[in-house]
């Protein structure tokens, strides 16, 4: 799917990510932006700047809380009321505290699957598309943030799952998953200090120091890439402002038999 004068919905939209994503889909002729997020007052001056660059009523906030289902699904008929019809929906939202592991699991896990199961119903069928961000610890172990990294494993199941070819023939809607490598965000202000042990805050705060950190813009245009030709229910990774496709093994290529009981 070409990006040109298609519409959007981006959760996370006042977030230095989100805000890339929505200007980089401005910047490559889409029609108009709706912004998802917590902060009003942040929410405006997203908005302005983008319909400053891009022209009046390019974007558009909306004020939501992704962890609570109804919200959700009010937001999403509001948006496609003002875009006409939605076309790409991008998960973007997220935070990044294991000591408030509750808080986290319900925004990166929980919010992405509510946001999709609404954008089903009301997203643009047989061209639409969703992607959901997570980091790139949801494909391996991360000793230093093992709750972080589990709900980003739940995403990628959720979307493989969701995304399958199956659920393709069913639904029209192409779901997609992005990894992101470490990004120069807010996300990791303090971040040491929100881990579980001090131990863990300090394995954290050492990982960061020797990280090679990509800008927002790289996700933004691994997020176009994948607005294009992203196949339903396919994982990808942006790390270093590369983008990657990651091919997932079929587990049976990964079995080694151990005992025979029967």
């Amino acid at each position: 799917m070409d990006g040109d004068c298609k519409t959007a919905v981006v959760t996370g939209g006042t977030g230095e990510i989100g805000f890339a994503i929505a200007h980089k889909l401005l910047c490559n002729k889409g029609k108009k932006v709706v912004l998802i997020g917590n902060d009003t007052k942040k929410g405006s001056e997203v908005v302005d700047s983008l319909n400053c660059s891009f022209g009046r009523s390019k974007a558009t906030f909306y004020k939501c809380d992704i962890t609570n289902r109804e919200e959700v699904e009010g937001t999403m008929k509001k948006a496609k009321n003002d875009l006409d019809e939605i076309d790409i929906v991008v998960n973007a939202a997220g935070v990044w505290n294991d000591v408030c592991w509750p808080n986290e699991m319900e925004t990166n896990l929980g919010g992405t699957i509510n946001v999709v199961l609404s954008a089903r119903n009301h997203i643009k069928k047989g061209n639409g598309v969703v992607i959901n961000l997570t980091g790139l610890s949801a494909l391996e172990p991360f000793p230093n943030s093992p709750l972080f990294a589990s709900f980003g494993a739940g995403v990628i199941h959720f979307t493989r799952s969701f995304g399958h070819d199956v659920n393709f023939r069913r639904f029209g809607v192409r779901v997609v998953a992005l990894c992101l490598g470490i990004t120069k965000t807010n996300l990791h202000v303090d971040l040491d200090k929100k881990m579980l042990t001090k131990e863990m805050g300090k394995g954290m705060s050492d990982f960061l120091k020797n990280a090679c950190y990509q800008k927002p813009d790289a996700c933004a245009c691994a997020v176009a890439e994948l607005v294009k030709y992203g196949p339903p229910g396919s994982v990808w990774v942006v790390e270093g402002s590369r983008l990657f496709y990651y091919d997932v093994p079929d587990y049976k290529e990964c079995l080694n038999l151990v005992s025979q009981f029967m």
